[in-house]
């Protein structure tokens, strides 16, 4: 009976000193924390599938913009949104949300964080996975931070980059002339800008946004033809913009229509003007976010 006494204690001593996964303590004592801790409340109710818990983080007003790759239509408002979760969580469920690569950016009481996300959805009983990059724009309002728009989309796959980059090199533009002024375009973003191209898996910080444009306008011609669904919401410093686009891209003697769905973020700078503070641009359709 001792014997059995001693082996049952030892046991639940190894189970006391077993390693405990635990999240490292976020300081909320500044904002950069706070906007921390909301991320990482958002993330973990996402991956519970909380939608209560996801949507006290998002700000409850008609305002709120948010584009998701599992529906081909922008969603406007507080309400529409939690209408969407909840019709979502009827045909699919979150069995695993996980963020990386994420890099917050802050201006007052502004900010945006880009990252990396994996999910695995169940539909049925198919699960697939999803390879996704996202944008989080938050706003301080009374004290608390709020994601004030969302835009979430496939990530494109690096054997798309790759086919596309070969591609590109084995082509001469035969014709690069464009009324498009670079200079201009770059003059009006911040040094803190960073784009998501919607032909790449990566988000370009300034300079290095510049060289792939530059690469770009030197082989091909980016023609907008149409704009439609365009949003504004505006404070007295940030402006966030949504917009669906169609472009002609010439090639050759071949023409590609693509189409897009984009959200600017814009700054407010010391003489009033306006500029780009971030672009997250994603092709339409992304059935290619689907993984068996």
């Amino acid at each position: 009976m001792k014997m059995l006494t001693r082996i049952a204690a030892t046991g639940v001593s190894l189970v006391l000193l077993a390693p405990q996964v635990l999240e490292a303590q976020i300081d909320t004592s500044t904002d950069e924390g706070q906007v921390a801790q909301v991320l990482r409340e958002v993330r973990l109710a996402n991956a519970a599938d909380d939608i209560d818990g996801v949507l006290q983080h998002y700000w409850n007003d008609p305002g709120l913009t948010v584009i998701d790759p599992d529906d081909g239509f922008k969603i406007h408002g507080w309400a529409e949104y939690q209408q969407y979760l909840q019709d979502m969580r009827t045909v699919s469920r979150t069995l695993l949300w996980r963020t990386r690569h994420r890099k917050l950016h802050l201006s007052g009481n502004n900010a945006f964080a880009t990252f990396h996300v994996t999910r695995h959805v169940q539909f049925g009983s198919t699960v697939f996975k999803k390879q996704e990059r996202g944008t989080y724009v938050l706003r301080k309002m009374d004290g608390t931070w709020l994601v004030v728009a969302q835009h979430i989309s496939a990530l494109p796959p690096m054997l798309k980059f790759q086919q596309t980059a070969e591609k590109q090199g084995r082509e001469a533009a035969t014709d690069s002339t464009s009324s498009f002024d670079i200079d201009a375009y770059f003059d009006t973003m911040v040094d803190d800008v960073s784009v998501y191209d919607p032909a790449s898996p990566w988000v370009y910080e300034k300079d290095i946004w510049r060289t792939r444009v530059e690469q770009m306008m030197n082989i091909r011609q980016f023609l907008d033809l149409n704009q439609f669904n365009r949003t504004e919401v505006e404070w007295d410093d940030m402006r966030i913009v949504t917009v669906d686009r169609e472009i002609r891209r010439p090639e050759g003697s071949f023409t590609e229509r693509n189409h897009g769905r984009i959200t600017w973020v814009y700054l407010k700078q010391p003489d009033g003007e306006w500029f780009l503070w971030h672009d997250h641009t994603s092709e339409i359709p992304e059935d290619f976010s689907y993984q068996r």
